[in-house]
């Protein structure tokens, strides 16, 4: 067995031992769909890692991240190959990023990785930082994201990519037919959109100065002053009060603050037609940031992530400084291809460093040594 790692990098004759490997399993069912049950992405990615890193001799422990689910038919197989106990010896950490501390090895004592649902459909994202403002890649992804870059490839990559309605994180049929229904209302180009997250997620309340409420409020008032029509969209995955709350937000004060004679929009369209139509595009740090990369659309980002030091993104803690910078940058035609460029080179080294359903075990595996080796600073490291 290879020697249990607090820190420091893999050696090469370690790393083609047999390791020891923790997993966080979780398996929820609607974690991309609210209304109806659905592959969760990361059970099914991590279920084919697992079964390829057992066959290929290493030892992984896995432990649910709640009682209820270790209970399920498709986690308890995975458990039949070994359970984490406390105390037992790891020397790497798979774990879901939003997990409780007591559920796997203490995260100070063992190399982690850190994986969630990603931005895209089917994506598993992966970190050795954690997400976020937390990324281990915060203040190198300018620079990553241009190594080996091909931009006819990447270009192709993205056209293809949209030629499926349900490109983005989260089903797009019901929304484009709801599309219909909203095109008397929408106005048709020129509008700030506004896509809502939900008001107590981890990504507001640990990695935002301002709350999803206060965001609307000023992105409202900003409206009515510079006579921009405003249009907005709720998570879609919000629970049926916060849908509610959210709602009446919109329709009350935000229409009060953009004036009168100024268009407020409360929409559930497709977020790529919201996007690809939008003056630009203003959020806190969900994942339509890269919804608007897709669609190579202006996009102003006011919580830490992930993008905030890449021209991909323009980045200002400020709400209302930073609205005043991006409409100007659009009014005066610097939202240029040099910045279209970094969304493309983002969107397509998201696409290589994520793991995905429809990618095989041994491509996932691939994308999970990328990231160790980030993590233990050790470009040989592999899992042979």
């Amino acid at each position: 067995l290879a020697g249990r790692l607090i820190s420091g990098p893999l050696g090469p004759k370690q790393a083609r031992k047999m390791l020891r490997i923790f997993v966080s399993v979780l398996l929820n069912m609607r974690s991309i769909t609210r209304d109806y049950d659905a592959p969760d992405p990361r059970f099914v990615v991590l279920s084919g890692v697992i079964d390829e890193l057992r066959r290929r001799g290493h030892v992984v422990l896995v432990q649910s991240v709640t009682e209820a689910q270790g209970r399920t038919a498709e986690v308890m197989r995975l458990k039949e190959g070994g359970v984490y106990r406390k105390g037992a010896t790891v020397d790497l950490a798979i774990r879901w990023w939003a997990s409780s501390p007591t559920v796997g090895p203490p995260e100070d004592d063992v190399p982690t990785v850190y994986f969630e649902n990603g931005f895209t459909a089917g994506d598993v994202t992966v970190d050795p930082g954690g997400l976020l403002g937390s990324s281990a890649y915060l203040e190198t992804l300018q620079t990553d994201i241009q190594v080996n870059y091909d931009d006819t490839k990447c270009r192709d990559f993205i056209q293809n990519r949209k030629r499926s309605v349900n490109w983005s994180k989260r089903p797009q049929e019901q929304q484009r037919r709801q599309q219909q229904q909203d095109t008397r209302r929408l106005p048709q180009e020129g509008y700030v959109f506004v896509p809502t997250q939900k008001l107590t997620d981890l990504s507001i309340t640990q990695y935002s100065n301002v709350t999803m409420p206060e965001l609307l409020r000023k992105t409202a008032r900003f409206c009515g002053e510079r006579k921009l029509p405003l249009v907005v969209k709720i998570h879609p995955h919000v629970s049926d009060s916060e849908h509610k709350r959210q709602g009446a937000i919109v329709d009350g004060k935000l229409t009060a603050l953009a004036g009168s004679g100024n268009s407020v929009v409360l929409s559930n369209a497709s977020i790529a037609d919201l996007v690809g139509n939008a003056k630009f595009i203003v959020v806190l740090n969900g994942g339509t940031i890269v919804d608007s990369m897709y669609m190579e659309s202006p996009v102003l980002t006011t919580a830490y992530n992930m993008f905030q030091n890449t021209d991909a993104v323009l980045f200002d803690d400020d709400v209302k400084r930073g609205l005043a910078r991006i409409d100007d940058l659009v009014d005066d035609g610097a939202w240029d291809d040099t910045r279209r460029l970094r969304q493309r080179q983002v969107v397509c080294w998201l696409a290589a460093k994520s793991m995905n359903v429809n990618k095989a075990p041994n491509e996932n595996i691939r994308v999970l040594e990328f990231h160790f080796r980030r993590r233990l600073q050790d470009p040989s490291f592999s899992f042979r």
